[in-house]
């Protein structure tokens, strides 16, 4: 997960600990990027996101996007 989000973040560095509490648009996550995540997800880990996952609060924070992989994917651990 730490590697899928660093690809779409583009405000932070190498040695920057992202926290799976960490509200991600802190971390330069906008509306495209959130696009591009789904978009990414949805091939990483092959889920088909519903339109109702594909709002702000789904890509708020590490844990939320955990939480909605983990929905579709239950046999996925992607904490990682």
């Amino acid at each position: 997960m730490d590697r899928l989000l660093r690809a779409h973040l583009p405000n932070i560095g190498d040695d920057t600990v992202i926290g799976q509490h960490e509200p991600l648009s802190r971390l330069g996550l906008d509306s495209l990027g959130m696009v591009r995540l789904a978009m990414r997800m949805e091939r990483e880990f092959q889920v088909d996101l519903p339109d109702g996952f594909l709002v702000p609060e789904t890509f708020e924070t590490p844990a939320s996007i955990a939480a909605a992989v983990a929905a579709l994917r239950p046999d996925l651990d992607i904490a990682s």
